[in-house]
């Protein structure tokens, strides 16, 4: 069976024929192709809340350990995919759960899920700003003429967002508001002997 021009069109990377499982018929073998060049490895939600210590699935209890039927299980699979696929034409997308900085199209019971476990603060700070406020790769640009006397307060929080809270500094502008959010974890100190 060859595919049609009209549908498949010529290939412009490399024809990758694959046996699959989900045969029409028992017994029969099956394959598909893909142009490398057309294809992508789509990786979704690889991220702490789901597959990583301290995150919420670990937080709620959940089993963590790499056995089959938990999340934990895909990395392993998920690295070696990535190692095999880097270095070809093929493109490699990574998605990931997300929300507006004030969380305004968060549901609820996520917002309020959140709050409620693990040890975690969040800080949200609003100033007005009159005029155009520039935000370049998540870093608010300064307007004074000496560059290198500012910045240094955003630059310290930047520091403690990636030390403390997987990096998750975000800044906006919206109707005259500047807002900054971040969440902190902190670890409970062991208790000791002495503390029982």
């Amino acid at each position: 069976f060859e595919y049609p021009s009209w549908l498949y069109g010529e290939p412009i990377g490399k024809i990758i024929k694959l046996e699959v499982e989900d045969c029409p018929r028992f017994g029969d073998t099956a394959y598909i192709e893909m142009d490398s060049a057309r294809t992508a490895f789509i990786c979704v939600d690889m991220q702490i809340d789901f597959c990583g210590e301290g995150g919420y699935v670990d937080v709620m209890g959940y089993d963590m350990t790499r056995k089959p039927g938990t999340t934990t299980n895909a990395i392993e699979p998920i690295k070696r995919t990535l190692a095999a696929v880097r270095g070809t034409d093929i493109n490699i997308i990574h998605t990931r759960e997300g929300h507006e900085p004030d969380l305004s199209d968060a549901p609820f019971n996520k917002i309020l899920r959140s709050k409620i476990i693990g040890d975690t603060v969040y800080v949200s700070i609003e100033n007005p700003v009159s005029g155009k406020v520039t935000i370049r790769r998540g870093v608010p640009q300064t307007d004074k003429a000496d560059k290198s006397r500012h910045g240094f307060g955003f630059r310290s929080m930047k520091r403690a967002a990636a030390k403390y809270g997987d990096d998750n500094l975000t800044v906006s502008v919206k109707d005259g508001v500047f807002t900054l959010q971040m969440a902190l974890r902190f670890e409970q100190p062991e208790q000791t002997a002495a503390d029982a």
